[in-house]
């Protein structure tokens, strides 16, 4: 099955860091294109970065396969392109496994981006990776109190890269929340710890450990 890989740079924010922070030898984002490349069959990597962003995140893929796009509009028309929607060379992508995948989310490995596919190509539309959720959750009314305690036994914690059947492109206008646009139910597979986002120093020093170690 064809593999199209997409990777969303989200809108800057006081309270995250950058995924422009540098991360060992190299950004961020760097890290996320470089674990998409190394998903068997993912040779070029569509990136998708806010409007006015996109310069700075193409300036720090510079030399990398990749395609940095400022609107959902133009990733999917070029996409549509690259695989014969418009011009009939190559690949359809409504065979194709759509994988999209959180910009700072820099330490994946390239198992969890294969249990997606696979789950895919297997006959799911919809596949993300789960984690049980381990931390008691409280609901905290208005006045800051404790209210009840839900039953974490059927809660998950979402990761990504999440998987698509190639014919549900037109219906992923929010890639960012991709998996809950989709009128489809979500077919779950074992996430990885190793797949948690990069929001603050805390998050840097765990992955800048990770992408050590793997160096």
């Amino acid at each position: 099955m064809n593999l199209v890989a997409v990777v969303v740079v989200g809108d800057a924010r006081p309270d995250r860091l950058d995924v422009l922070t540098p991360l060992g030898d190299a950004p961020l984002v760097v890290h996320s294109v470089r674990a998409m490349l190394g998903v068997p069959g993912v040779d070029h990597v569509h990136v998708l970065a806010p409007a006015g962003y996109g310069v700075r995140v193409a300036d720090a893929l510079a030399g990398m396969p990749v395609t940095v796009h400022g609107s959902s509009a133009g990733l999917w028309a070029h996409v549509d392109q690259r695989s014969g929607h418009t011009d009939g060379d190559g690949d359809d992508t409504d065979g194709a496994c759509l994988l999209v995948h959180d910009a700072a989310r820099p330490s994946i490995p390239s198992s969890l981006a294969e249990s997606v596919t696979d789950a895919v190509c297997s006959g799911h539309p919809v596949v993300v990776p789960v984690l049980p959720l381990s931390d008691t959750v409280k609901e905290i009314g208005g006045d800051g109190f404790v209210r009840a305690t839900p039953d974490r036994a059927g809660l998950r914690i979402v990761q990504t890269p999440q998987g698509f059947r190639g014919d549900l492109r037109p219906a992923l206008d929010d890639p960012v929340h991709a998996w809950s646009s989709v009128d489809t139910p979500a077919h779950t597979v074992p996430g990885d710890a190793r797949a948690f986002p990069v929001r603050d120093a805390w998050d840097l020093e765990l992955a800048a450990s990770l992408i050590g170690a793997d160096a």
